[in-house]
């Protein structure tokens, strides 16, 4: 199991993962960088080795520009 990351290069990386626990309000896992560009939308759309440009948001949802 893992998830969809992106590097410096705006690579699509692979990071396995393991779930330490999951509920209502979200998962805790185990095996991530310890600074993650996480794919939250559309990782299944893309695969490692692609480079993408990303959109990243803060946590209210809003669009911030880091290029």
């Amino acid at each position: 199991m893992g998830v969809r990351l992106i590097d410096t290069s705006n690579r699509v990386v692979f990071s396995a993962i393991e779930i330490v626990e999951d509920g209502p309000d979200g998962m805790w896992v185990s095996g991530l960088p310890d600074s993650a560009a996480l794919i939250t939308v559309g990782q299944e759309y893309v695969t490692v080795g692609t480079t993408v440009d990303p959109v990243y948001v803060d946590s209210a949802g809003d669009q911030v520009v880091a290029r």
